[in-house]
């Protein structure tokens, strides 16, 4: 459930090693998948904070993942990016809900703050690794302030 205003949509990109008979050249790894939360919808109130959770988590934990690029879309514009380093988008009312990533910390997840009609559709983490990209989407309803 949620614990207060902000309530958590959980994408997991995984990667996965290949088995041997699916080996390519030296690389033992594929594309992280991203595995959907608890549904691809969400309603949250006019005015409260929204998390979209995306995190990168390697399968096998001796696996050394590199974030390259992260772009987070709406409807799908982008709205905030980070690549190789450096934050090169934001867009007011976006931001990045942990930073900056590193090998210990590759949380991606994106923070709407004072949450509006505006931004209400389809969301897009897209996330491009050493090893390969994923991406997935999650819509967002936005209850009026009426309700």
């Amino acid at each position: 459930g949620c614990g207060g205003v902000l309530c958590t949509y959980t994408v997991i990109p995984k990667v996965k090693v290949t088995s041997d008979n699916q080996l390519i050249g030296h690389s033992r790894t594929v594309p992280p998948q991203i595995e959907a939360g608890d549904g691809a919808r969400l309603k949250r109130s006019f005015g409260s904070n929204t998390l979209l959770d995306c995190v990168v988590r390697p399968n096998d934990t001796s696996d050394s993942v590199q974030i390259e690029k992260v772009t987070w879309k709406l409807n799908g514009a982008p709205v905030l990016e980070f690549f190789r380093g450096k934050q090169k988008l934001q867009t007011p009312g976006f931001q990045f809900a942990s930073g900056p990533f590193t090998a210990s910390n590759m949380n991606v997840s994106l923070l709407i703050t004072n949450t509006n009609l505006s931004h209400v559709g389809e969301y897009q983490c897209d996330v491009v690794t050493d090893i390969g990209d994923d991406k997935k989407e999650v819509h967002l309803d936005v209850r009026g302030k009426d309700l």
